[in-house]
């Protein structure tokens, strides 16, 4: 934890030097889904029991507030997941209006100090083509760090896997972390027609009755375009 505070300290200072914009813009997006569905609920013949028929709902928000040019915040959000609504007969039941889920999905905020980009919060990440890290979708809690010279990008970053991942006596490993935690450095860069990625990475995991499952993680991986067709190799 008090890695995790250093780092989150040192996000909020490069935040605080930013210079505070005169207007902010806020714009929303997002996407309505509405399934209608009736189901055999088990496989035994049971009067009223084994149908269900209902309707349900999805309702994904997406909020993009821009302070500055260098300054924004994201959001992505759903009030309802897959929600029933209303329904009607079997074993589909109402919810009382169904709005009962608010699922926060990304929050993060992306600003620049000094020229270095930081990003903070809830928010999609992807290292050494996927392989390292993929949010596939959802999100991963980080502080991303990133500088760019010419046409390469140092990026490194802080991912909490998992804050307070068990209950383990102190006194028997030695450790008052009980944090799983990813730290990587990676290069990303051009050279000619290919693009290069190179990272080097260290989990540190919780340790329990004095063992130690951390470990390094050192990957390249080189992509181009070869006459139309796209090809990525990885090490």
């Amino acid at each position: 934890m008090k890695k995790s505070l250093l780092l989150g300290a040192a996000a909020l200072a490069a935040v605080a030097f930013v210079p505070q914009a005169d207007a902010g813009e806020v714009t929303f997006g997002g996407f309505y889904r509405f399934q209608a569905f009736n189901a055999d609920a088990d496989t035994t013949d049971v009067t009223g029991q084994d149908d269900a028929t209902a309707y349900r709902h999805r309702l994904n928000i997406e909020m993009d507030m821009k302070a500055s040019e260098k300054t924004h915040a994201h959001m992505r959000f759903r009030p309802l997941d897959n929600t029933t609504v209303e329904g009607l007969g079997g074993n589909a039941t109402e919810n009382g209006g169904g709005v009962a889920d608010w699922d926060v999905k990304r929050l993060w905020l992306e600003t620049e100090a000094y020229g270095i980009g930081v990003k903070a919060g809830e928010m999609p990440m992807a290292l050494n083509d996927k392989i390292l890290v993929h949010d596939d979708g959802g999100s991963v809690g980080a502080l991303d760090l990133s500088k760019t010279f010419n046409d390469v990008t140092v990026i490194a970053a802080n991912i909490a896997i998992a804050e307070g991942t068990a209950d383990i006596d102190d006194s028997v490993n030695n450790d008052d972390d009980n944090d799983d935690d990813l730290y990587a450095l990676a290069l990303l860069g051009n050279a000619g027609n290919m693009k290069y990625n190179i990272t080097a990475a260290y989990r540190d995991m919780v340790e329990a009755a004095n063992t130690d499952d951390s470990n390094f993680w050192l990957a390249g991986t080189l992509g181009g375009d070869m006459n139309g067709i796209g090809w990525t190799a990885t090490l």
